[in-house]
């Protein structure tokens, strides 16, 4: 499960104003912008036994939509990851909208 928090008192710091938590039973993963453990993430679709890259972290932005990035949560999912799953197609959708307003400022 994921849920995020955010603190619009924090903005003006830069000091990570927004969490994803990536949760499961007696364990929650905190991502913050531009993390290891999403950025460049692989996964192998089992239908195609091809590899796809399904991980954008990028700096000042924090998105999920339902699938995990934790190393330790993906070892217990119950669902296997397909590239043509609904969940990374939003995934994408939302990393190709926050490039699209890389050079300026989302209003």
């Amino acid at each position: 499960m994921n849920h995020m928090v955010a603190s619009a008192a924090d903005v003006p710091s830069g000091e990570a104003p927004v969490f994803v938590v990536e949760t499961m039973r007696n364990y929650n993963a905190f991502f913050k912008d531009y993390d290891a453990r999403e950025d460049g993430t692989i996964f192998i679709d089992p239908k195609t036994k091809q590899p796809f890259r399904a991980g954008y972290a990028v700096k000042d932005a924090v998105y999920r939509t339902n699938h995990a990035y934790d190393p330790t949560i993906n070892k217990f999912r119950a669902e296997v990851s397909t590239e043509s799953m609904s969940t990374f197609k939003r995934y994408f959708v939302l990393k190709d909208s926050v490039a699209f307003y890389s050079s300026g400022s989302i209003g």
